[in-house]
């Protein structure tokens, strides 16, 4: 078994590394894999109206459509873009070309890669209804103000000054895809709470904090991103994980 597994690309932010992404997917097929595999937070929603980067990047998911009849193209939700698990008889009645899932397991002899975004492991993201609202304040066509996202996040004040972060919660913090990687200490929490959740015969991978990381005798894999000049991605080939970085 062959799988590429990366996330974290937020298409539609001004500093996602969308070239660079295209010209990977065009050389996808040398590598040969049986999975193509985004954990997450593939398109930006939160940002922008939510339509808006579906037609603007309609390239790249023609693109996936052609890949997914040479490999199993797999979509995970993310904190950035949960609409997509909210859609229900939309995706019912025409669905995409592949699939989007919550959760993602490969079974191995003896044990199972499993493939998550990672928002679930985040005491400020792992609730359903903020990431799913926050799809609904496209700022760049009406700059609203989600006064009651501001109001919950700030409820979470004193948690956020623990892990070290600036106490005064803004809109433009709330909204950046990599605050997370401003936050040292909640991606520690972060993977504390992951390789708690871990199960004994489970190699998980995830993404959502941006910053990669590769801990095979942990059976643990963070697939950091593909923006502000990252472009990082692991190759699982013959159960064999590395982490390895597009140039």
């Amino acid at each position: 078994m062959k799988a590429v597994v990366l996330s974290d690309i937020h298409l539609g932010y001004e500093n996602s590394e969308v070239e660079a992404f295209r010209a990977f997917l065009d050389e996808l097929p040398d590598i040969r894999p049986d999975y193509f595999i985004i954990c997450g937070d593939f398109i930006e929603m939160w940002r922008r109206d939510m339509v808006a980067p579906v037609l603007e990047y309609c390239d790249i998911l023609a693109k996936l459509k052609e890949l997914n009849r040479q490999m199993s193209v797999i979509l995970i939700a993310g904190n950035h873009d949960w609409h997509v698990m909210r859609m229900g008889r939309p995706l019912e009645m025409y669905p995409p070309p592949f699939q989007f899932k919550e959760v993602f397991s490969i079974h191995m002899d003896g044990f199972y890669y499993s493939f998550k975004h990672g928002h679930q492991y985040d005491p400020l993201c792992r609730h359903p209804r903020p990431n799913n609202c926050l799809c609904y304040t496209p700022e760049d066509t009406t700059r609203l103000e989600p006064g009651h996202l501001i109001s919950w996040f700030r409820g979470k004040e004193p948690m956020l000054q623990l892990y070290g972060y600036i106490p005064r919660i803004s809109r433009r913090r709330i909204l950046d895809p990599g605050y997370i990687s401003k936050m040292p200490a909640l991606i520690d929490i972060v993977r504390w709470r992951a390789r708690i959740a871990r199960h004994a015969n489970e190699f998980l991978i995830h993404g959502h904090t941006h910053s990669p990381l590769l801990d095979t005798e942990g059976m643990y894999a963070d697939t950091g991103c593909w923006v502000d000049g990252s472009r990082d991605y692991l190759l699982i080939e013959d159960n064999v994980v590395s982490l390895l970085r597009y140039e």
